[in-house]
């Protein structure tokens, strides 16, 4: 499966992007393609290329913190709006899990607009 990976980037020491690269590893591990969104200063920058990437995937996975980034919240318009299954991480300290699928995530029911765990 071809997955994005939503996370909050602004404020947060060298943008999380060494969580996030934690998330994909283990992700590439079981198989999946992962796109990530890339640093950028300028918003609009920003916006267009994550924008585009949640466009060419098949589901997004949202970090957490996504709720209070006006970026993240974006991502996940968008994704409700094209219909992309959404995955929820549910917690920051992922450890070694060995079937991130099912321990990792809740999975976002587009009938009943709520987060399972």
């Amino acid at each position: 499966m071809k997955l994005y990976i939503s996370c909050p980037m602004t404020g947060y020491p060298d943008w999380n992007v060494p969580y996030m690269e934690k998330i994909a590893k283990q992700l590439r591990a079981l198989g999946h393609e992962v796109l990530l969104p890339k640093p950028e200063q300028d918003i609009r920058i920003a916006m267009n290329n994550d924008c585009a990437m949640v466009c060419q995937v098949d589901a997004i996975v949202m970090c957490p913190g996504f709720e209070k980034s006006g970026g993240c919240m974006t991502e996940w318009e968008l994704a409700k709006r094209i219909d992309l299954d959404i995955y929820y991480i549910n917690s920051w300290s992922l450890g070694d899990v060995p079937n991130a699928d099912e321990k990792i995530f809740g999975i976002y029911d587009k009938t009943k607009e709520k987060i399972w765990n």
